[in-house]
């Protein structure tokens, strides 16, 4: 990670937060600065793809970022909300997966994972540090 443009995520005006909502049919990601959003189908909706076929995600999770944040290599905090599987949810492999993909994505410098859907708010307190009930990273 490069040391200064860790430094500059930091500054209040150029950091960088977004909400990624991860189901099982597609993937949502939120910039909470400017509220813009991006949907796009996953890759492959079969739920346990996300330790199969974790560089078709990281890919896919890169693609997106560089839509949302065209013109900033300032590594951003990542809220990702896991959802959509109903049967004994995420593994704790699937989780790490998630986490490390996401962070590979990128321009990524942390990521905090939910098990529910958060409204931007909620998902800015996260980012700030707050203790969410649900949250598992």
């Amino acid at each position: 990670m490069n040391f200064f443009l860790l430094l500059l995520s930091n500054i209040p005006f150029i950091k960088q937060q977004c909400v990624v909502y991860l189901s099982q049919s597609e993937i949502k990601v939120t910039n909470l600065k400017t509220g813009q959003s991006i949907t796009e189908v996953r890759n492959n909706i079969h739920p346990r793809t996300l330790i199969s076929d974790p560089l078709a995600y990281q890919n896919q999770f890169s693609q997106i970022f560089k839509k949302l944040f065209p013109s900033f290599s300032i590594f951003s905090d990542v809220t990702v909300c896991l959802s959509g599987l109903d049967a004994g949810g995420y593994t704790v492999i699937e989780r790490r997966s998630v986490v490390e993909f996401t962070k590979s994505a990128g321009i990524v410098r942390s990521v905090y994972l939910t098990s529910f859907d958060v409204t931007a708010e909620t998902a800015k307190k996260i980012l700030c540090g707050e203790k969410i009930d649900g949250l598992i990273q």
